[in-house]
């Protein structure tokens, strides 16, 4: 058997999931789209900022693309955030805060 056949053969056997696969890409492709069209994002929102973050609509769209796409109320996304142990941290800090305020 000569590598041409047996890459055919692979290809053959891995051909369905493949299609699978780019279905799925396809749905997650439409639902990005959707959601940059949902939020109207122009190309003004891709401009450079002073990287304060005071009235950065792009930001605040961009977080709300990020919602939209994996169905949240809201999103953080920022570059700011180092590692994923320091954004649970700030999500649990957020949760604390919300119960300390219940509380008292």
């Amino acid at each position: 058997m000569t590598i041409e056949e047996i890459l055919n053969e692979v290809e053959q056997k891995i051909n369905p999931r493949c299609k699978e696969i780019q279905a799925i890409e396809y749905q997650n492709q439409k639902k990005v789209l959707q959601a940059f069209r949902n939020q109207q994002i122009s190309e003004t929102d891709f401009q450079a900022t002073t990287g304060y973050g005071y009235d950065d609509i792009g930001r605040e769209k961009l977080e709300a693309v990020y919602a939209d796409v994996f169905g949240g109320e809201d999103a953080l996304v920022r570059p700011q955030l180092a590692s994923g142990t320091h954004a649970i941290s700030t999500a649990l800090f957020g949760v604390l805060r919300l119960v300390m305020n219940y509380f008292t």
